[in-house]
């Protein structure tokens, strides 16, 4: 009965220790699972608004077009393009009044018909985005 006894509590260590084994094993995937997850992205910088406004319509004494953003942009490039397909615009600056909004000055008088603009930007946290609208101009 001894006999029986040692092996019983032999056969107990062994099935404590292969769970202590198989938990921790556990616990370590877990853990490198958990490290190498990804952290939250921070919040992105989005649109907050346009001019034009995106589907409105506007005269042809329009003289550029001007975005603001609701956080910090690092950079940002609008291309305006006029009914003929060709880019009317002629570059993109930060608006010295106000840093969340840009502004692309139009080359010329604007024609009547329907403008696209192609808007791209760097967020502060460096994350590269597009936006774009139409508007158009009236006769």
């Amino acid at each position: 009965m001894l006999h029986t006894i040692s092996n019983r509590t032999r056969s107990a260590r062994t099935i404590a220790a292969t769970l202590a084994t198989l938990l921790a094993i556990t616990l370590v995937a877990v853990g490198v699972h958990w490290s190498a997850a990804p952290t939250p992205a921070a919040a992105h910088t989005n649109v907050k608004s346009v001019r034009p406004s995106k589907g409105g319509t506007v005269k042809t004494d329009i003289t550029l077009v001007a975005v603001i953003f609701d956080g910090s942009v690092r950079t940002a490039r609008a291309i305006v393009t006029g009914p003929s397909g060709k880019v009317v615009s002629s570059g993109t600056r930060r608006d010295p009044r106000n840093a969340k909004r840009f502004q692309a000055n139009l080359k010329g008088k604007a024609t009547p018909g329907t403008y696209k603009v192609a808007l791209s930007w760097t967020a502060s946290d460096g994350h590269k985005q597009t936006y774009g609208w139409t508007f158009k101009v009236a006769k």
